[in-house]
């Protein structure tokens, strides 16, 4: 069989066993790794971080302040980090009242605190990196529907408790009068929390990722690790049967796919699921919402609305 390669203008023809030679010559070409290559972006790191997300890049970013010297690689399997980070609600908040409550009586006051501190430290810590242009931040407030008053009872006590981190008397209030603002209808309560709003997750990521550019944190996009070995004093990323990368310290921040390489922890990814509606004309409804401790969510994307949630219904899936 003849084969025809154009090539400036001219037809040349060639035999099917040296086409045959062709391809493989360049296939095998495309598989080597060259010395340039090795010594550049597969050479040795101090710190080697799996996953590209939220977690991943704010590890990156704080080891880079407090550490400049240390060589930062993130390894993510994607072209783009597909995990929660790019795929939630875009809530800015640190818990709603039947939350934390809930909270509160499973693990404890001391226990339930440090989280919302940590949320809400988080909050800030965003705010003072970016501009709330930049990632669409928007304080509006945070709400939670409810439809009976149990909860009302213990408003004050839960207030008091978080003073000491909002700083402010009365972090969760009722406020009747936004139901029929937002066009809620028939909800029978609706609590109101002033530090809480809404942000735009994709841009918020993006502005991390410059982040790190800036403080000179390196990326490998497209690669999945595929094993680690730790030895006494490096570890060893092997990427596919050809290439692997050494580091003095290894970061997992894969967040619940971690447990593919931790394997004696005991990590169970839990299910998540959103929705977004068509444009609704005249819609009313603006911020972010929450209904039955926080497992129930759902915000006005500009004239649409995102939500989901339900996670409790069936926890085993």
């Amino acid at each position: 069989m003849i084969r025809q390669i154009r090539k400036n203008s001219q037809v040349k023809r060639i035999d099917d066993s040296l086409f045959t030679k062709i391809l493989l010559i360049t296939n095998y070409s495309l598989l080597m790794i060259s010395i340039w290559e090795l010594e550049t972006f597969y050479r040795k790191r101090n710190i080697i971080i799996i996953g590209a997300g939220f977690t991943g890049l704010w590890t990156a970013i704080s080891i880079k302040e407090k550490f400049p010297e240390k060589s930062v690689l993130i390894i993510e399997r994607n072209s783009v980090p597909l995990g929660a980070s790019t795929r939630n609600a875009g809530f800015a908040c640190f818990g709603s009242l039947t939350e934390v409550i809930a909270d509160s009586e499973k693990m404890g006051w001391e226990k339930t605190l440090d989280l919302v501190k940590m949320r809400f430290d988080g909050l800030k810590k965003i705010q003072a990196y970016f501009k709330n242009s930049e990632i669409d931040f928007e304080l509006n407030g945070g709400f939670e529907i409810l439809n009976h008053d149990e909860p009302l009872q213990r408003i004050d006590e839960v207030n008091k408790k978080l003073k000491p981190i909002t700083g402010i008397e009365d972090t969760y209030f009722l406020n009747q009068s936004r139901i029929k603002e937002f066009g809620l209808g028939k909800s029978e309560y609706l609590i109101e929390n002033s530090c809480e709003g809404s942000l735009h997750s994709g841009k918020l990521l993006q502005k991390l990722i410059e982040k790190c550019h800036e403080l000179k944190v390196e990326f490998l996009f497209g690669k999945e690790v595929k094993n680690i070995a730790e030895q006494t004093n490096e570890i060893e990323v092997q990427l596919s049967e050809d290439i692997s990368i050494i580091a003095d310290q290894l970061i997992h921040c894969t967040n619940a796919f971690a447990s593919q390489f931790l394997e004696d922890e005991e990590i169970i990814p839990a299910r998540g699921q959103i929705i977004l509606t068509e444009p609704i004309e005249n819609l009313r409804l603006k911020g972010p919402f929450h209904y039955d401790e926080g497992f129930y969510y759902f915000r006005n994307l500009g004239n649409r609305i995102l939500l989901g949630g339900g996670r409790n219904q069936d926890f085993k899936t």
